[in-house]
């Protein structure tokens, strides 16, 4: 059985009114000999063989993707690499005296994973919720308006983009007062947070 509680928000109306969204409740991290087991139950395979069919999967995965490819598994998700600056480096930019940079200055510094739409379905089909009683309150960032500023300058520094979520995990704020803030960041003329894209492909980026 799976729980959750009506955790308290800013409306994203930006409305200033608190309104309540549901937030699964984590109960543990399950980890890989627990699923190689589980699975071993109910397969011919026995739970080594297993260990070993994914050991083999990641060192897959890292070798397609390191070679510029997206992965799609089919019922899972699709695994994209994701590019960054090394620590230190300087971005370039357009000017005509840029310093250019060379691939000893780029790393893969993440993956995206987009799930398939089939393993959302089978999570919600395996899904038996049962609500909290109390409601989860809105918790505050532990650092000043002038850190979480700094932190995603220096995020900046070494990332070629920053998205609402990257904010909020570095901040600690919720995903909308993220959003928000970073919109004010970006709005501001000396923050030197500027934006590219629009609607949901929005990011954030140096200026």
């Amino acid at each position: 059985m799976a729980k959750y509680e009506m955790r308290e928000m800013p409306d994203l109306l930006g409305n200033g009114k608190q309104v309540l969204y549901p937030r699964l409740i984590i109960n543990r991290q399950v980890s890989s000999d627990e699923i190689c087991r589980r699975m071993a139950q109910g397969s011919t395979f026995n739970e080594g063989e297993i260990k070993g069919i994914i050991g083999m999967l990641a060192q897959e995965l890292a070798r397609q993707m390191g070679n510029g490819n997206t992965v799609k598994l089919e019922g899972i998700g699709t695994f994209r690499p994701r590019l960054g600056l090394v620590k230190q480096a300087e971005r370039e930019t357009t000017e005509k005296d840029s310093e250019r940079r060379n691939a000893r200055s780029i790393q893969v510094n993440g993956i995206n994973f987009k799930p398939e739409a089939e393993l959302v379905g089978r999570t919600h089909e395996a899904c038996h919720l049962e609500r909290m009683s109390k409601t989860g309150r809105l918790h505050p960032s532990p650092f000043t308006a002038e850190e979480r500023l700094q932190q995603a300058q220096d995020y900046l520094e070494t990332n070629p983009f920053l998205t609402g979520s990257d904010y909020a995990m570095l901040t600690g704020l919720n995903r909308s007062s993220a959003s928000a803030e970073l919109r004010k960041w970006a709005a501001m003329a000396d923050s030197g947070i500027g934006t590219a894209g629009c609607g949901t492909h929005k990011v954030y980026i140096k200026k």
